[in-house]
């Protein structure tokens, strides 16, 4: 559950980590990814006046190795291969949340990054379907200093930190594990810098960036995932609206296959993947190389189940959905589900494949 960096009772400045939050990755806790007609986001667009089919995706951050996957994608030919002309929007904290994206028509495809939120949302009658995920486990979940804390027990009392989805998942794990809400919240954004000067005695983050952040500058960070904690999600599922799927079909299944190929080969040169987000779709940001890497090969851990094993990448498991998914947010308080057959459509996925388990050596 822990996962240590260097000791040090360093004091870090607020602008310093914010700065090097963004660096690392620092994703939102919350959004989708597209394909569509529209999207005027500059940067990455290098399909854009090519021959194919457009697509437009919709990021929930900034251009930075998160999206990794699709880096390789594009600059590797394989959505040219497939008559795709991709049109990438990026996302961040001031960008319109990527479900207004969608409904809008600005994208086809989005990329949740908080699928608790898809799930609600389709509780309550939204049209959005999840048909593939890039990280099989959420890597949003807690991290903390003091060592005394062992548990999700242990955070009752404190003073915690996140962005303004934050609290209904911190809520989720309090209810999962019988602990009455019992905390202070402070909206602090992707921002980790609240918890190195002791402002706060945790924050919900994604355990890939913002702890690494933290490390960085030699402190000692203890995390733990959401399903660490009782409430497993998947995260960066690609979404889009049924409608649009529905009239989409073939490009969809041709955009997915090419982003496949484009995860498979950031597996096998996670290197190329940090120095495409560094040095083209996330140049104006000053990204740092080594940050991307670290960010990169942490994530691409979470890329990998039991179902992606026998299956490939970017499959979803309607059972452990269910499952150990709904279980958990049953246990959180919710009483209605959506059908996970209405949520989940992996009949894309099936025909990207046609019988593979991979497409990179086929």
């Amino acid at each position: 559950m822990t996962k240590p960096g260097a000791v040090s009772s360093a004091q870090l400045s607020r602008r310093s980590l914010l700065r090097r939050s963004a660096l690392f990755g620092g994703a939102a806790l919350l959004g989708p990814a597209v394909l569509s007609a529209c999207g005027d986001d500059d940067a990455g667009a290098t399909a854009a006046a090519a021959s194919g089919t457009k697509v437009s995706t919709v990021f929930s951050w900034v251009k930075n190795v998160e999206w990794a996957g699709f880096w390789v994608g594009d600059d590797q030919g394989y959505y040219t291969d497939e008559g795709i002309a991709p049109d990438w929007i990026g996302g961040g904290p001031n960008a319109p949340e990527n479900v207004q994206v969608l409904e809008a028509g600005k994208a086809g495809i989005g990329l949740a990054s908080d699928t608790l939120k898809i799930i609600d949302a389709a509780a309550q009658g939204a049209d959005f379907v999840m048909f593939a995920a890039t990280l099989q486990e959420s890597p949003v979940g807690f991290a903390w200093l003091d060592p005394n804390i062992k548990s999700i027990h242990d955070l009752v009392g404190k003073t915690l930190g996140g962005d303004s989805s934050s609290p209904s998942m911190i809520d989720a794990c309090f209810k999962v594990n019988g602990i009455a809400n019992d905390y202070n919240f402070i909206q602090i954004g992707a921002d980790p810098a609240p918890l190195a000067n002791g402002q706060v005695d945790a924050i919900l983050c994604y355990t890939t960036n913002q702890v690494s952040v933290l490390e960085a500058q030699g402190l000692t960070v203890f995390s733990a995932t959401l399903t660490e904690f009782g409430v497993p999600l998947y995260a960066d599922a690609l979404i889009a609206k049924r409608s649009f799927l529905d009239a989409n079909h073939e490009a969809v299944v041709r955009f997915l296959r090419a982003t496949i190929k484009g995860h498979e080969k950031n597996i096998q040169d996670p290197e190329l993947g940090a120095r495409l987000a560094t040095e083209k779709y996330g140049v104006d940001l000053a990204l740092d190389y080594d940050g991307q890497l670290t960010e990169n090969r942490k994530q691409i851990e979470l890329w990998v189940s039991d179902v992606t094993r026998k299956k490939g990448v970017l499959w979803m498991d309607k059972d452990y959905i269910a499952g150990p998914v709904y279980e958990g947010i049953r246990a959180a308080g919710r009483t209605e589900l959506p059908d996970v057959n209405k949520l989940v459509d992996l009949s894309f996925l099936t025909e990207a494949y046609d019988g593979k388990t991979t497409l990179l050596s086929a």
